[in-house]
């Protein structure tokens, strides 16, 4: 059996899958349940050496929690790295592929320039490169701060260090982001569910193969085939302008004639508690195009929408039939000073799935001619209610900052001083 193509629900027990999630970081496939996320960003020095740079890098590996350790031991803290493309040309690395290499802003900018002119952030516009993300969850700040000291003592002589501080904004049932809505929901599902999970009346399956967010591992620790894996994370710090959306709110409300809370959730495509708009339901992720054909409750051009049109639940992997490419999602919120906004986070196993999405906010005839641009995503300009009409709102995102990263598996990190150059 190919554990990472599989159509089944694997066990976390087959003693293949516990030498892959050994050998995982366990932040890119497991919900880790942390109230607090502080992401260190690294910048390596130019004049450090190449050969140092590896042997203490290697060191972290010690920290980095393993999604065999997260499933079954909880531990309090958290740790996972990953190397952007400039990073690893500097630790004299083999070349990885070209999506990792041209970087972020690079290739969001072919698919929309607005994607980076907003891009303004310090801790991004500088040497515009970032080498290396450290990710620290928990929900103790003293331990965060003690292991960012520690980390700092490792790695300060070979790196510059900054720090973006998330949290999670805890709802009754799930995160809130900041224009208050459930975010993190309808994640993708890999492993058996502890209580056998019944048919859905939409026969929506939460179902995804591994492959969706793990790849080959590219530089192997070991010498066992199949039991290394890696994943590509896309970082996108991006500010919401909450005056903005409630601006736009405002707007869909007296064209509409409805409430507040409803205009907000036709351009997000889901109420703020996390329903389909087609209505609640025992699993509010059970829900599919066919209940709303014309577009009339749950807009084409809502974000949800624009991000999958669900027009395909139900069939199975390996179907010849269209489905859009899914993400595994770990955004955070932030605040700093009067701005907030979400520190997006998505692992795949190719970059390709992300920049899907992008290019779908922008394309004003996806998924229905004449949909419009994404609310959330897009450029504001005309948002195209149920009814067909069309309304002028305001920009509600603006990307500040970014970078592609490659999380390597547990065994290659621990041995980068003995990797070829």
């Amino acid at each position: 059996m190919n554990i990472l193509s599989s159509s089944e629900f694997l066990s976390t027990n087959q003693p293949s899958v516990q030498k892959l999630l050994q050998n995982t970081q366990g932040y890119i496939i497991e919900e880790h349940g942390r109230d607090l996320v502080w992401n260190l960003f690294l910048r390596f020095k130019p004049e450090a050496d190449a050969n140092d740079l590896r042997s203490r890098l290697s060191k972290t590996a010690e920290w980095i929690v393993s999604a065999h350790q997260l499933i079954r031991e909880v531990p309090s803290l958290v740790t996972a790295i990953g190397l952007s493309g400039p990073g690893r040309r500097q630790l004299r690395l083999p070349a990885s592929d070209v999506d990792l290499k041209d970087g972020l802003h690079l290739r969001t900018s072919r698919i929309s320039y607005h994607y980076v002119d907003g891009w303004n952030d310090p801790k991004w516009i500088a040497e515009d490169r970032c080498d290396a993300i450290i990710i620290l969850a928990s929900n103790n700040k003293e331990e965060l701060n003690s292991a960012r000291d520690g980390l700092a003592s490792l790695l300060g002589p070979v790196a510059d260090i900054t720090l973006e501080e998330g949290f999670v904004d805890r709802g009754p049932k799930h995160a809130r982001e900041p224009f208050g809505f459930a975010d993190g929901i309808s994640q993708p599902v890999f492993f058996a569910q502890p209580v056998e999970m019944k048919p859905y009346p939409t026969r929506y399956n939460p179902q995804a193969p591994l492959n969706t967010v793990l790849t080959n591992e590219v530089l192997p620790g070991t010498q066992e085939p199949g039991t290394e894996f890696g994943s590509y994370m896309a970082f996108v710090k991006c500010e919401q302008h909450v005056d903005n959306y409630n601006r736009a709110v405002e707007i869909v409300s007296r064209a509409l004639n409805c409430d507040p809370d409803h205009a907000g959730a036709l351009l997000i495509g889901r109420t703020k508690q996390g329903c389909p708009l087609t209505g609640c339901r025992p699993d509010n992720n059970d829900f599919n195009r066919s209940e709303d054909t014309d577009g009339l409750q749950w807009p084409f051009g809502s974000h949800a929408c624009k991000m999958n049109e669900r027009k395909d639940v139900g069939l199975p992997y390996g179907s010849a039939a269209f489905r859009p490419p899914r993400m595994v999602r770990r955004g955070v919120s932030y605040k700093d000073g009067d701005c907030v906004g979400l520190l997006f986070q998505s692992f795949q196993a190719n970059l390709g799935q992300f920049e899907a999405h992008l290019w779908w906010a922008v394309q004003e005839d996806h998924p229905r001619n004449g949909s419009g641009l994404d609310p959330i995503l897009g450029t504001g300009g005309d948002f195209v209610l149920p009814d067909g009409r069309k309304v002028k709102i305001p920009r509600l995102v603006t990307f500040r900052g970014g970078e592609y990263f490659y999380f390597p598996s547990i065994p290659s990190l621990r041995t980068l001083p003995s990797q070829p150059q």
